[in-house]
């Protein structure tokens, strides 16, 4: 004689609203949520439930085990976008919100305002994240590691 117990996973529409369930299928096998980027967070049309993802699969991550789809301890912080108007680089008035886990590093890009050319830097992420690696090496985007670190003012390199 075996016992047969349900799969508990987290059910919520994003991670600050999750709770721990158990799920009401007893041959569910499987959790689901969605799938997360550094710098730009959690998909946003996938929800934490019980069951193998549907419909947006790429979005979406499935895992096997109790409460396997907890949502991640989320750090937030800002950095600025960079475009390139009227013959000068340009800062975006507002920050971008970046997203990161304990286990990412924080990080924005920005041009080397005093030697890239229009096409020498690409935006990464709205200035969240690392630079081209091309472009780093070419010293065309620089990068720096605290919150709204690549403003104008406060741009320190690397």
């Amino acid at each position: 004689l075996s016992a047969t117990y349900a799969l508990s996973c987290n059910e919520g529409t994003n991670s600050s609203n999750t709770v721990a369930d158990t799920c009401s299928d007893v041959d569910e096998t499987k959790c689901r949520g969605p799938k997360w980027t550094t710098y730009t967070g959690y998909a946003a049309d996938v929800t934490f439930d019980c069951g193998n993802c549907t419909g947006v699969p790429g979005d979406c991550e499935a895992c096997t085990g109790d409460n396997c789809n907890a949502p991640m301890n989320v750090t937030t912080y800002g950095c600025y976008n960079w475009t390139y108007e009227d013959s000068a680089w340009k800062q975006s008035e507002e920050t971008t919100t970046c997203k990161i886990t304990g286990e990412e590093k924080m990080l924005c890009n920005a041009p080397d305002r005093f030697v890239a050319e229009p096409g020498d830097y690409t935006l990464m992420l709205n200035g969240c994240g690392p630079c081209n690696a091309t472009q780093k090496t070419a010293k065309n985007c620089l990068e720096c590691d605290s919150n709204e670190c690549n403003g104008s003012a406060a741009l320190s390199i690397s």
